[in-house]
């Protein structure tokens, strides 16, 4: 049996998948979004995770391409896949925000077990982070082996990105971390340096708020 051409519609986002079927035991399957623009994903996202979606412009494109298998000759299916998902030449601006996301880029090598994360960065007017690295086990238990790296103006992020409008963050970050192991608290592993530039946050009314700090960390697997 062969699926040649079908298509499905996520959010109004069309989905090509072909696939064949071998003795029933063994199904193979190809799944490819094609190249989305960037405003149709943004459209595609339920309200509930991005309420300010509507107030979005953005250029760039998406891409997932994904091949598997389905396998079926034992007591229960077992799937398989390998594929990339990229992100281009993006850029978004969110109306009533002075600054921008000016560019963002990702490409993420998939399978069934492993996440890699490499040429991923993100830039706001003079501000740089990048993420690169490796994440296993993703759909049950992960375990993550990431570095990130950036000089980044809070005082710029906040001027862009809604989710921070409210935090009080203000001052400048330099970083160079690396984090090892499952996600938990009293698990991962921190590794690196980071260089707070008078850095403004908020904290409980009773002491001087906002706080400020300036100086340098040592991040190590037993202290800060």
């Amino acid at each position: 049996i062969k699926l040649d051409k079908g298509m499905l519609t996520l959010n109004g986002l069309p989905v090509a998948v072909t696939g064949a079927l071998e003795g029933w035991k063994k199904a193979a399957f190809h799944v490819d979004t094609g190249v989305l623009d960037a405003v149709k994903l943004i459209t595609a996202v339920p309200d509930s995770l991005f309420p300010e979606k509507k107030d979005v412009t953005a250029t760039g494109t998406v891409k997932l391409a994904l091949d598997g298998i389905l396998d079926l000759a034992g007591a229960k299916p077992k799937a398989s896949w390998n594929g990339e998902l990229a992100i281009k030449d993006m850029s978004a601006a969110v109306k009533g925000f002075p600054k921008k996301v000016d560019a963002l880029k990702c490409t993420v090598a998939i399978t069934d077990t492993t996440l890699v994360f490499r040429d991923t960065e993100i830039r706001i007017g003079g501000s740089k982070a990048s993420l690169a690295g490796t994440v296993r086990g993703y759909m049950a238990t992960p375990t993550i082996d990431l570095r990130t790296t950036g000089s980044v103006s809070l005082d710029e992020a906040v001027q862009a990105l809604p989710m921070l409008a409210k935090s009080g963050l203000a001052g400048g970050l330099v970083f160079d971390i690396a984090a090892n192991g499952p996600p938990k608290p009293d698990s991962l592993l921190l590794n690196g340096t980071a260089d707070l530039k008078s850095l403004k946050f908020s904290v409980p009314k009773a002491l001087r708020n906002p706080a400020e700090v300036t100086g340098s960390l040592q991040i190590g697997r037993a202290h800060v």
